[in-house]
């Protein structure tokens, strides 16, 4: 029996014994390195990448707290803290004002009405 021909595009393997050399053990083994390297080198570029964005985040943090400590907008925060204050203020007098004995005393006070 006649073995089969051979296809114009098919690949022969080396015999096994040229396979367990040294030489291609030693470049099978460094081209394994070598994709190592490669899948270390990408994990190495996606982190470089969530750093910059990590970066790009402290900076509009940082521009941010600037902001906040602008004397216009600080004196504006502490007029609105002055404010909730005084409207708070406010509406304890109201209540004081609804109380009775207060009101009677406020009625007591005021100088009649003219005739």
């Amino acid at each position: 029996m006649k073995p089969p021909p051979h296809l114009p595009n098919e690949v022969s393997l080396p015999p096994i014994s040229l396979m367990k050399s040294p030489p291609l053990t030693s470049l099978i083994k460094s081209l394994s390195r070598l994709t190592s390297l490669m899948k270390s080198l990408s994990s190495l570029t996606s982190l470089m990448k969530s750093l910059s964005s990590l970066t790009s985040l402290m900076k509009s943090v940082s521009r941010l707290t600037s902001l906040m400590n602008l004397s216009p907008l600080t004196s504006l925060m502490k007029s609105v803290s002055r404010l909730t204050s005084l409207m708070k203020s406010l509406a304890r007098l109201t209540s004081l004002m609804k109380f009775p004995p207060l009101t009677s005393l406020m009625k007591s006070l005021s100088p009649p009405p003219p005739p």
